[in-house]
């Protein structure tokens, strides 16, 4: 039968990968971090909405850019933000305008992807599973 061994090959390469995800994740970590520099050095949300300006006097971000931690391991991708008053900053206040450098958003019992980072995290998990490759650098 034509084919069988190419399935058969996809299918052994497909377990392998599944097995540790860390080449996958480690460059999806890469990805997430550079995203979030991007964030704060154009002042806009990931998916470009322009921040607030700063008020006179509040600053600028100033340790908060710095304050993340994205990490890959075998099976997951974890990011830490470093800083007690991050949630703040990143998602606002009654007197402070949100400053989101994150592809997520603040909602009642936890926190959404952005849509369009989400679904390109999802091609690039399926191009890893499926074909080995890591795939894609724009970050989103």
């Amino acid at each position: 039968m034509t084919g069988i061994r190419e399935v058969r090959r996809m299918l052994e390469g497909l377990h392998r990968r599944n097995k540790s995800l860390r080449p996958f994740l480690d460059a999806e970590a890469e990805r997430l971090s550079a995203l979030v520099a991007k964030s704060w050095s154009t002042r806009t949300s990931p998916s470009g909405e322009a921040w607030a300006p700063y008020a006179s006097g509040e600053g600028s971000g100033g340790s908060l850019r710095t304050a993340h931690e994205v990490k890959g391991s075998r099976k997951k991708l974890s990011m830490r933000v470093r800083s007690h008053i991050a949630a703040f900053h990143f998602f606002g206040t009654e007197y402070m305008p949100a400053r989101n450098p994150l592809p997520f958003t603040r909602i009642t019992g936890g926190y959404l992807a952005d849509p369009e980072w989400l679904a390109a995290h999802a091609a690039r998990a399926k191009a890893w599973l499926l074909g080995g490759e890591v795939g894609g650098t724009d970050g989103r």
